[in-house]
């Protein structure tokens, strides 16, 4: 097993951290303190192609296999941006990029790709609904067969990207009688008749991620729009999580990677006394812990981006990677307030936002409880 990077890898993380620092670290914040999610950086990204990181590039992507990929994500986590724009970014390249280059047809491919390679589309998941969580097979949304077309009816909750979304995968209960769960995916376009975005106002996580509840009034689609097939909808969810799971703790490296490098930055020039602070074990250990739980999830990411190149989809890698990283930032944000001191309610180190984007890293993609279950099925328990 090789663990260097090439010169090309190390290239393309350098290149992305340092795109980070310079246009999305604090890049959403307004006057009075406040965050609010950006469409501007977000057509920065866009320039960039990160938001078609692994987009061939006869789709105008970039063409990245999922360990460079991976190593892209680390570098803009290790750039300082924020939690919004990184699950943003996240919900539009796993949740809607991923299964629509893995389930789309040719014509769906040629009819989307593209605009959302390069940001002029932004996509946004609608999966979620109030009573039944993440996934059910109880969905209460409902699309039933009026000729050649479909009808679309129901309410989804917590579709990260809605309010600013161009094109929702939406997922409806079919239960045609086919082979399937009885759940279908379909790509609908924000302008579709019948179809209503409310946003929701967050008190917890990132503030600049734009979330919201997507009503569904009679909403007409036609045959075309299925992605995956009909009653396949399950196949399509859970590669769209696969991917996202698998992607995410590489996002969290790059936190990590950040938080170490302040912590110790600060345990070696701030004195208590004549003394460093880093040579006070209460403070030295606690970047220990740091150190630890960045090279373990640094090895967990970089495997799970491994097992996405060769479609293991029941392999227990992403759900792990994504636990283990996540719990890791959200307790290494609270070690760093720790290192810091009082130091950490300053504006400057911006260990508020930090704690606030490890808050939401542990919902995002499936809180701790959904990760173990997709192992336990991956252990065939």
């Amino acid at each position: 097993m090789e663990f260097k990077l090439t010169r090309e890898q190390k290239r393309l993380r350098k290149d992305v951290l340092c795109f980070a620092k310079e246009h999305l670290f604090d890049a959403s914040e307004n006057g009075n303190g406040s965050v609010a999610f950006s469409r501007d950086v977000w057509k920065k990204c866009g320039e960039l192609k990160i938001t078609g990181l692994h987009v061939p590039d006869t789709h105008g992507g970039l063409g990245y296999d999922s360990t460079d990929t991976g190593l892209a994500l680390e570098g803009l986590g290790a750039g300082g941006a924020g939690g919004g724009m990184i699950t943003s970014l996240s919900a539009h390249l796993f949740s809607v990029v991923s299964p629509l280059l893995h389930f789309g047809s040719d014509a769906q491919k040629n009819a989307y790709l593209t605009s959302l390679a390069d940001g002029t589309r932004m996509g946004a998941s609608a999966m979620t609904e109030d009573k039944t969580g993440t996934w059910s097979d109880d969905l209460a949304t409902v699309a039933e067969k009026d000729g050649d077309s479909f009808v679309l009816t129901g309410q989804k909750s917590f579709s990260i990207n809605a309010p600013e979304a161009d094109l929702f995968l939406v997922y409806a209960k079919t239960n045609s009688g086919g082979v399937g769960n009885g759940i279908t995916c379909f790509i609908v376009p924000k302008d579709a008749s019948g179809l209503d975005v409310v946003p929701l106002e967050k008190s917890m996580g990132a503030s600049d991620t734009p979330v919201g509840r997507v009503h569904l009034n009679e909403v007409r689609v036609p045959e075309s729009a299925i992605l995956g097939g009909v009653d396949e909808g399950k196949k399509v969810f859970e590669w769209a999580a696969t991917w996202e799971r698998g992607m995410l703790g590489s996002v969290y490296v790059g936190w990590l990677d950040n938080l170490v490098e302040m912590c110790i930055k600060e345990a070696r020039t701030r004195k208590q006394g004549k003394l460093p602070i880093g040579k006070h074990q209460s403070v030295s250990h606690k970047v220990t812990d740091m150190k630890i739980n960045l090279e373990v999830s640094r090895l967990l990411s970089r495997k799970a981006a491994w097992s996405l190149s060769q479609e293991q989809a029941d392999d227990a890698s992403a759900p792990i990677s994504k636990l283990f990283a996540s719990e890791s930032v959200l307790q290494s944000a609270l070690d760093a307030v720790h290192v810091f001191g009082d130091y950490s309610i300053l504006k400057e180190f911006q260990l508020n936002a930090t704690l606030q984007d490890a808050l939401e890293s542990n919902f995002l993609g499936g809180g701790a409880q959904a990760q173990r279950r997709a192992i336990v099925k991956a252990l065939g328990l």
